[in-house]
């Protein structure tokens, strides 16, 4: 008896959300547990609007500023609102783009230490120790090493001789020939 009153005032409390109210004009107010709040259908459609064009603007601004912290750089953004009344200019500062160069510059000769700091472990290793078979694998890691490094070598001087052959390309192989974009 006692979950059928309680469903039945249940039942009630969802009636009263959902019936509109008799009172007149936009804004009407619905009490449901204890809190009031705006029936949906009584916003304007510039209400509607300008509610969206808040989450927009917050989103905006939000990756506006990520966008400067990760690149390092300052980024504009501007922002219309609705009806083309007014608008704001926001300004999200970087990194300095001398400390993102510096930045960069040390994180790319960091990489260039771990790389060869794993090409000397490859490369020198003591094989006084080594069994036979074990000094033959080495001198053919070695060997196979060497052959990537000369095939890499002649294919930056093909390309090289390319361009010198086209005729774009400044004393150092570099291409300075202007390009259409089709």
């Amino acid at each position: 008896m006692a979950a059928a009153s309680a469903s039945a005032s249940g039942e009630k409390k969802r009636q009263a959300q959902t019936q509109p109210s008799s009172s007149s004009g936009a804004g009407a107010v619905v009490v449901a547990g204890g809190g009031a709040a705006q029936e949906p259908s009584a916003l304007t459609p510039w209400q509607v609007l300008a509610g969206v064009h808040r989450t927009l603007h917050m989103e905006l601004l939000k990756e506006a500023g990520e966008m400067a912290a990760a690149c390092g750089g300052d980024v504009h953004a501007i922002v219309f609102f609705p009806g083309g009344s007014r608008a704001e200019y926001h300004t999200f500062r970087g990194a300095p783009i001398a400390a993102a160069r510096a930045r960069a510059v040390a994180r790319r000769r960091r990489e260039a230490q771990e790389a060869a700091a794993a090409l000397r472990g490859v490369v020198a290793r003591d094989v006084s120790g080594m069994a036979a078979e074990e000094v033959e694998a080495h001198r053919r890691k070695l060997l196979a090493l060497r052959a990537a490094v000369v095939r890499k070598l002649q294919e930056k001087a093909a390309s090289a001789a390319a361009n010198v052959a086209a005729g774009d390309d400044d004393d150092a192989g570099r291409s300075n020939k202007i390009r259409k974009i089709e």
